[in-house]
């Protein structure tokens, strides 16, 4: 081999060792955002975007209606 070829394939391997560290951290994450999802709905805390909303303005109505 060459000392440019070597060269070359530190630099390919180093490039890839990188790559491959960060699809592995944004799995990571992906796995980790899956995971809390998956807590809050167990704890039963989980309450979707629409219901959010709703049920803020839900009481509120009751007062004044009362």
């Amino acid at each position: 081999m060459k000392v440019n070829e070597v060269f070359c394939v530190e630099i390919n391997r180093k490039c890839f060792l990188r790559l491959l560290k960060e699809q592995f951290q944004r799995g990571v994450k992906k796995c980790l955002h899956s995971l809390d999802d998956i807590l809050v709905e167990n704890q039963g805390f989980y309450v979707p975007e629409k219901e959010k909303s709703s049920s803020l303005e839900l009481p509120n109505q009751q007062l004044v209606e009362s």
